[in-house]
């Protein structure tokens, strides 16, 4: 059953919540007519809340576009540095397994050795 239905349904059942049932002939094109309503009154609602969540998502899409370009900057830097330190560490060379474990292990046990502050 969609959505419209069970308001549809709804607003028949309420009509009938009378201590006296009314009697007569139900105006099923003015019910119907509230139902419009009510749905157009859901969608807008839900077009609000879409474009919300939507400019969110957008956000939150920039601040980690952001944060990967910030972390690529410093990988970059940091391979610059390891290669004038003689490690020629490549990423596009290696899984990033064997990246990040065996060269950045390598690399920061040959910085601590020189005594450089680095601590893995």
């Amino acid at each position: 059953m969609d959505f419209k239905t069970v308001v549809g349904q709804g607003i028949g059942e309420a009509s009938m919540c009378w201590s006296e049932i009314p009697k007569g002939v139900f105006a099923s094109e003015r019910a119907s007519k509230i139902v419009d309503e009510i749905m157009y009154a859901f969608q807008v609602e839900l077009a609000v809340i879409h474009q919300a969540e939507l400019s969110a998502l957008k956000s939150q899409n920039q601040a980690l576009r952001d944060q990967v370009s910030v972390a690529m900057g410093s990988l970059v830097t940091a391979e610059k540095y390891l290669a004038s330190c003689g490690y020629g560490v490549k990423s596009a060379d290696r899984e990033p397994e064997d990246y990040m474990v065996v060269d950045f292990r390598r690399a920061i046990q040959a910085l601590e050795a020189k005594d450089v502050g680095v601590k893995g």
